[in-house]
């Protein structure tokens, strides 16, 4: 368990993994698009407890959101200026997989392209401010516990 919990180096690794978990949690799981992002915060130097605590706020926090998600995806789906590009996108070999013609995928993929930057900026600077707290108490709970006996 220390092993997970030990990418606490830098504010950005916690930032990043609590996005990438959030973004999986939000995506609909019959897409490939949360397993392609679970293989990348798995091998990327994001941290994967702020991961899971991510996906966790994604799927239980979040899941009201598929209404608005169904909403938004509606509407881009049919703007008449994104037709050229999702047929183009419908012919590569693996995109049907990721279900990008679902309105509630477009949905949530519009949802992360347009609150990604501003989540990221928020929870580094939150992490940065708070980092030195949890740095220290991660050093208590690594110090081997003295022997009161002695």
């Amino acid at each position: 368990m220390k092993s997970t919990i030990r990418g606490v180096d830098a504010p950005w690794q916690l930032a990043w993994g609590l996005c990438l978990g959030l973004a999986i949690g939000l995506i609909p799981k019959f897409s490939a698009l949360p397993f392609l992002l679970a293989i990348v915060l798995v091998l990327s130097r994001a941290n994967l407890l702020t991961g899971l605590i991510g996906l966790a706020i994604g799927i239980l926090g979040l899941g009201g959101l598929q209404g608005s998600f169904d909403h938004w995806g509606w509407a881009c789906l049919n703007y008449q200026g994104a037709q050229p590009l999702l047929a183009w996108l419908q012919q590569l070999p693996l995109v049907p997989w990721l279900r990008i013609n679902n309105t509630i995928v477009a949905g949530s993929l519009v949802t992360l392209a347009i609150g990604w930057l501003p989540l990221l900026i928020l929870t580094h600077g939150f992490f940065a401010w708070y980092h030195p707290h949890i740095l220290a108490r991660w050093r208590d709970f690594m110090a081997p516990e003295s022997d009161p006996a002695q």
